[in-house]
């Protein structure tokens, strides 16, 4: 943009009204040539189905099985208060130990991880922490786990990951690390607009960047009122996996981090792994897991036995009344007489 001393930036009919046309038509002339375009002298290379077949390609194994791949991307969202950052936790404990999360999920080896905090108070971290290191047994090796948090920053900033510089800042951690745990969206990777599709754009590169270096992420995110991630869809375009947490139909806050699991996106996950289950935090730290029949046949059996009515019932578990009767048949559970 043309400059005069004494003056802000100006635009060309700026200059036209200022210094005549003919300046303008200078300008214009004497302007740098255009470098060339990013993709001028690529070639591309293409294979045939029968090339493709023939290479030696190995497994591609799993960071956490059968939930996260190697070089996989996976988003954990929930709403607040559910324990998306203890579950985050539990997982990234498993992958830097090489043991298992829920009970149900586990690493295939040590692998080294960065949790990249955005909000959590040092204390809370310790805290829960503690909690799960004494449930599993097992410790991760020297620097596997490795921590971000506010707290010990100098002055408390977080890095933004949505930008070039905080991306940098935070590069000599991450080359490091074979799985990155990312928590939470909402204040590490501050875009704008959630729903805006061109502000996620740069996120979205940042995340296959650590892909193409073989490294695989964890993102930890809020969920809307709906049931979804908060935002663009476009966040789950390039996730192998998409984990929900959500709180179960009898749920009391006394019981503190108790939730359903479900896998909404999950490649090459099927059968019984990609089933839903709760799980439930004991005191010691360790984890109860239950399969989402059990946990419904147990609650629907509990709320038989106290005299409710098919309605009453209905009303607790958030389900309709013929629901209850079809549930009722399929766990044997007789109703007493006239609460039909």
């Amino acid at each position: 943009v043309p400059r005069r001393e004494g003056h802000d930036k100006l635009d060309f009919n700026d200059l036209a009204c200022l210094m005549g046309l003919d300046e303008v038509a200078g300008q214009v002339m004497n302007a740098p040539k255009p470098g060339p375009l990013p993709e001028a002298g690529r070639t591309l290379h293409v294979l045939t189905i029968g090339e493709l077949l023939e290479m030696d390609i190995p497994p591609r194994g799993h960071v956490l099985y059968p939930v996260i791949p190697t070089q996989g991307l996976a988003m954990l969202h929930a709403m607040r208060g559910i324990g998306k950052t203890f579950a985050a936790l539990q997982m990234a404990y498993a992958v830097a130990s090489g043991g298992t999360a829920f009970t149900r999920w586990r690493a295939e080896k040590p692998l080294k991880v960065l949790y990249i905090d955005g909000e959590m108070p040092m204390s809370s971290m310790q805290e829960r922490l503690a909690r799960i290191t004494q449930a599993a047994g097992t410790e991760p090796q020297e620097d596997f786990f490795r921590i971000i948090t506010p707290d010990i920053q100098p002055d408390f900033i977080m890095p933004n990951l949505a930008t070039r510089e905080g991306q940098a800042l935070v590069a000599p951690y991450v080359e490091d690390a074979d799985f990155i745990v990312v928590d939470n969206l909402a204040t590490l990777m501050r875009t704008g607009k959630s729903n805006d599709e061109d502000t996620w754009a740069p996120v979205q590169e940042w995340i296959l960047s650590l892909r193409r270096r073989g490294k695989s992420a964890l993102l930890v995110h809020h969920e809307s009122k709906n049931g979804s991630q908060r935002g663009t869809i476009a966040k789950e375009d390039a996730l192998d996996t998409v984990i929900r947490l959500s709180r179960p139909a009898d749920y009391e806050a006394a019981q503190g981090a108790r939730f359903k699991v479900q896998l909404l996106k999950a490649r090459g996950v099927f059968g019984n792994e990609a089933e839903p289950f709760e799980a439930a935090l004991a005191p010691d730290g360790s984890w109860q897991v239950t399969g989402i029949d059990e946990a419904e046949e147990e609650h629907l059996r509990e709320l038989a036995a106290s005299g409710l009515s098919v309605r009453d019932i209905a009303e607790e578990m958030d389900i309709s009344k013929s629901s209850v009767s079809r549930r009722c048949k399929k766990y044997g559970i007789k109703l007493r007489a006239g609460l039909r």
